[in-house]
């Protein structure tokens, strides 16, 4: 339902925004320029720091539904390629879990930093880190995972420049 409302909306969009692989793309870069200036859109603009916030909130509490084994390997002795109809099991790992598990650290690191979120960036880390490493090797993505650290660790950083 959310898929076909996200999908009019950019058909709607058609002269400045469109649809490839799933994801969405903007013909210029100046219309990314445009919807984050206040200045430029009269008013009515995305406000980057509130939506990256928004986005690691939503991150984070998508990956509480990490768990072991998410896949249901009927084996940890045997490796991901010999797994039967692996390809089948990876979809356990929805399309907006996939996204979570991958972007997450980059929207904290453009966020404001809140303490709600960084309580709940704690949480996912005591709870849910070993979960989250074991689908991204599942889907092939185990270099995301250092990128996701070394964002979160500029934030980490930053707040404890700003609390000296």
């Amino acid at each position: 339902m959310q898929q076909n409302l996200v999908e009019a909306t950019i058909s709607r969009m058609q002269s400045v925004l469109y649809i490839s692989d799933q994801l969405i793309y903007t013909f210029h870069a100046s219309f990314a320029d445009y919807i984050v200036t206040g200045d430029r859109s009269g008013g009515m603009y995305c406000n980057e720091i509130e939506q990256h916030t928004l986005l690691s909130h939503a991150t984070l509490n998508h990956m509480n539904n990490l768990r072991f084994n998410i896949c249901d390997l009927p084996s940890s002795f045997l490796a991901d390629k010999d797994v039967p109809d692996i390809e089948g099991r990876l979809k356990n790992i929805s399309d907006t879990l996939d996204y979570a598990c991958t972007c997450w650290g980059y929207h904290i690191a453009r966020s404001n930093g809140n303490k709600t979120l960084m309580k709940g960036l704690e949480n996912f880390l005591e709870n849910k880190s070993v979960f989250w490493i074991e689908a991204m090797n599942l889907m092939k993505k185990l270099p995301v995972c250092q990128e996701n650290i070394d964002y979160v660790l500029q934030v980490c950083i930053c707040t404890l420049e700003n609390s000296m």
